[in-house]
């Protein structure tokens, strides 16, 4: 195996792990922990609070005095499971922009070595990024595809331009019984990642009607949509699916690597 590609998926592999045992070992662990604690305390009390302050600037002196703000927030030992759930609600969403970059940054890597050799490795600068980048967008336009830089899809065109495998790899339904397809799904991950980035998980209405036409079936599985005090729609992982939806996203990164460097299984990257 090439070394940059080998780098690539440790890398990968790592994050992988690290989000996994994260989401399921603490999350688990902490539940158990939780439930011990709640046995000796039988009787609910606060044991934590939480004030929220600034320092007002004076501009002319550049020297603040702490404002805080009239209302604080606390822990009573009642509440701890459902405020661990919630916890993990938004570590969750965020596990998915970590997963996304492990994703393209594979990607990436496949596709300079594979195509592009001849440039510098794009992980070590911005500007081989963007060299890379640029080639890509090149090639595109050279076969009369447009560049659609919106969740990554000049990837994904480049991709299917250079293999044909792929693009019917791209067609198939993720899982028997469901109408996802690779590609959707891809376009789903970039989705939910640009949601956590941009907007803190807020879903509007235009957002869901476009998760809906891309991946209903999944999203719906793996997700559920909950509104806020201020009247705000947010997307939460549901915690005993969430495993599943990482397993989806290992199933079409690794899928991705072995097609496009022409592989026949994943003996390439020593897994048995």
């Amino acid at each position: 195996m090439n070394s940059n590609i080998e780098k690539s998926f440790s890398e990968y592999i790592e994050i992988m792990f690290q989000v996994g045992i994260d989401l399921q070992f603490w999350n688990r662990f902490l539940n158990n922990c939780i439930s011990k604690y709640q046995e000796t305390e039988t009787t609910p009390r606060e044991i934590f609070t939480s004030l929220f302050g600034a320092f007002n600037i004076d501009l002319s002196s550049n020297i603040g005095f702490i404002k805080i703000y009239k209302e604080s927030k606390s822990i009573n030992t009642s509440e701890l499971q459902e405020i661990r759930e919630k916890f993990f609600s938004w570590v969750i969403n965020c596990s998915i922009v970590k997963t996304y970059i492990a994703v393209e940054t594979a990607f990436t890597q496949t596709i300079w070595v594979t195509y592009f050799s001849d440039l510098n490795n794009p992980l070590d600068s911005r500007k081989n990024y963007d060299k890379l980048s640029n080639a890509i967008k090149s090639s595109l336009k050279d076969a009369g595809i447009k560049n659609d830089t919106k969740n990554n899809r000049h990837i994904i065109e480049f991709l299917k331009l250079k293999s044909y495998d792929y693009n019917e790899f791209l067609k198939q339904p993720i899982r028997s019984g469901l109408n996802t397809d690779w590609s959707n799904f891809f376009e789903l991950l970039s989705i939910l990642r640009n949601i956590v980035s941009h907007i803190g998980s807020k879903v509007s209405l235009d957002l869901l009607n476009e998760i809906k036409g891309n991946a209903k079936d999944i999203f719906e599985r793996h997700f559920t949509l909950e509104q806020d005090k201020f009247g705000f729609k947010h997307f939460n992982a549901n915690q005993e699916q969430f495993g599943n939806f990482l397993n989806l996203v290992n199933d079409y990164t690794l899928n991705t690597l072995k097609i496009i460097l022409k592989e026949k299984d994943f003996n390439f990257l020593r897994m048995k």
